[in-house]
């Protein structure tokens, strides 16, 4: 992509995040876009979407983390997964 167009790509993730916020399809679909195009910004978003998805998938957005990144190590997107875990307990309580 050349110039402006990942920022346009990443606006559209967010306008139909902004359209469908519990959709976890939609979550992960941008989390994807996130991933390759603003890797700096995608823990941040993946914090966001485990939050607020639902339905069907909402396990895959809690897991997408452990997939997403292959160059890094297992124990060290374990322990991302973890930290973020334990800040989110109330998710686990919710059940």
């Amino acid at each position: 992509m050349q110039g402006s167009e990942p920022v346009k790509v990443l606006k559209l993730g967010h306008k139909y995040i902004a359209r469908q916020p519990r959709s976890a399809e939609v979550w992960l679909a941008a989390l994807e876009v996130e991933r390759q195009l603003s890797p700096e910004t995608v823990e941040k978003i993946w914090k966001e979407a485990r939050k607020k998805a639902t339905g069907n998938d909402v396990e895959r957005v809690w897991t997408w983390w452990l997939g997403a990144f292959p160059d890094r190590s297992y124990t060290e997107k374990r322990q991302s997964y973890i930290v973020s875990a334990h800040h989110n307990q109330d998710f686990f309580a919710m059940g």
